[in-house]
């Protein structure tokens, strides 16, 4: 049973992660920016996903997922495509030019 939530799991740290670096370095998005961000990123990767899956280049290990599909994605998958790169875009901010620059 607990198998089924592990990728889930592991999305809610990664996520979890992101908004503490975000909430105790004080870091402010860009909103239009990051959206704009994971919509193409999301896009991009969705596309790359959903072609691999069809071609049966790869499948997901559906016992570590809670099964819940839309076309041939899982929902952990999706929100795969949110989740990282919004923890990529606080890192980015956090390790930045401008905030490391003169720094070492």
């Amino acid at each position: 049973f607990w198998m089924a939530f592990t990728y889930i799991f592991y999305l809610a740290l990664t996520a979890i992660g992101a908004l503490l670096i975000q909430r105790i370095f004080h870091i402010k998005l860009n909103f239009k920016a990051a959206i704009t961000t994971i919509c193409i990123a999301g896009i991009v990767f969705l596309a790359w996903d959903m072609t691999a899956v069809a071609m049966n280049h790869w499948s997901f290990g559906w016992e570590h997922m809670l099964g819940i599909q839309i076309i041939n994605q899982p929902l952990e998958e999706l929100a795969f495509f949110v989740i990282v790169p919004f923890f990529g875009l606080v890192v980015w901010e956090l390790f930045g030019e401008k905030n490391v620059k003169g720094k070492y």
